[in-house]
């Protein structure tokens, strides 16, 4: 088209044939301007056709985007919720754990307080009924040892009563009673070598005189030498002694039997008075063993004056110092186990943790 057009008109020969010839190229650019707008219109037709192509295939992408963008969403919103359940379940069981944990370390806490709490009984017992204040000492040094391993501040308080109760026992005066039995035991093993009144030997034998034999003959006879002779034998058959006190017929077998078997009584009495601290029954043995020893044994033999310098000895023994009052230790771990098992009775406060509050959501695009 645009070569026909642009090619130059040619140039008439002659003037006649000029005028016959001039409708001819009027025809021709009638047909070529309706070629060309209808080239024109099929190039439109076509660019628009091009245009809604694209415009169609644009917006089914657009469609197809938007859909793939709310399965997503929708698979996102369906994973926030999973985990959003995860973590509720985690929470849950961390919770029972927990709960678990601090059920054992109660009850582990428990035990301990109980162990405390007996041994402060057994101190209270030992000191009361006992009367061993060094045992019950070191009874209450146990219970505190085993309240100080569970390292509780709330404990304070009674380990302080526990450590005042400790420091009264030390001050009671000590008392050896292993000593003191043993010391008895020897007065009661002495006994059968105690001379009885009456049966011991004079420290003051009689001298014998020696007769010296005369051979006499007629011529040298003296006869007031003879009669001196005759007087010293008949001087050695009486024997006379002198006794300021009441004589007292000698014992027989079983009667001194008696005597030692009354006075190991005494000791032995002494020694369970002294087990049991009882002072004043203690003191009356030993002063009836004593009178029982001045009267019935001899009071000039060795023997007998070592065991009455024993028995005024031990005599003067107190053997029941004033004990302090422990009990208070076993009352202030009563108190402490009280306060644990109410602790321990309260409902526990569970918190969950919210679905929506665990991921925050996030918009909803359109």
């Amino acid at each position: 088209m645009t070569d026909e057009t642009s090619k130059p008109s040619p140039k008439p020969a002659k003037s006649d044939t000029s005028s016959s010839e001039q409708p001819k190229p009027s025809a021709r650019s009638g047909k070529s301007s309706s070629m060309m707008g209808l080239l024109a219109l099929v190039i439109a037709l076509l660019a628009l056709g091009l245009v809604g192509y694209d415009w169609q295939r644009d917006q089914q992408q657009k469609i197809a985007e938007k859909n793939d963008f709310s399965q997503l969403q929708s698979h996102l919103t369906a994973a926030r919720d999973e985990l959003q359940t995860q973590q509720l379940l985690l929470h849950q069981q961390q919770q029972a754990v927990n709960q678990l944990l601090q059920a054992s370390g109660e009850k582990d806490r428990g035990w301990v307080l109980a162990e405390a709490e007996y041994l402060a009984r057994l101190a209270n017992f030992t000191l009361t009924f006992e009367h061993n204040p060094q045992v019950a000492e070191q009874l209450l040094k146990s219970a505190d040892k085993r309240l100080s391993s569970l390292h509780d501040p709330s404990l304070v308080p009674v380990r302080k009563t526990l450590a005042g109760n400790i420091a009264s026992l030390q001050q009671v005066e000590q008392l050896d009673l292993e000593g003191l039995l043993l010391k008895l035991d020897a007065v009661m093993a002495s006994i059968p070598d105690l001379p009885v009144l009456g049966s011991e030997k004079s420290e003051h034998p009689i001298k014998k005189h020696k007769v010296h034999k005369h051979h006499h003959t007629s011529k040298h006879f003296d006869w007031r030498q003879g009669l001196e002779d005759s007087w010293d034998k008949l001087r050695s058959l009486v024997v006379i002694q002198r006794h300021d006190n009441v004589v007292k017929p000698l014992l027989t077998d079983e009667e001194r039997m008696y005597l030692n078997q009354q006075l190991q009584m005494y000791l032995s009495q002494a020694q369970w008075a002294a087990l049991h601290r009882k002072q004043h029954l203690y003191n009356e043995v030993l002063t009836n063993a004593q009178t029982w020893i001045k009267t019935y044994y001899s009071n000039n033999n060795n023997a007998t004056q070592a065991a009455l310098q024993q028995l005024d000895e031990l005599n003067t023994t107190n053997i029941a110092p004033k004990l302090p009052d422990i009990s208070e230790s076993v009352r202030s771990i009563k108190g402490a186990m009280a306060v644990k098992q109410q602790q321990a009775a309260k409902p526990i406060n569970k918190t969950t943790a919210k679905p929506k509050d665990a991921i925050p959501q996030e918009g909803k695009k359109s």
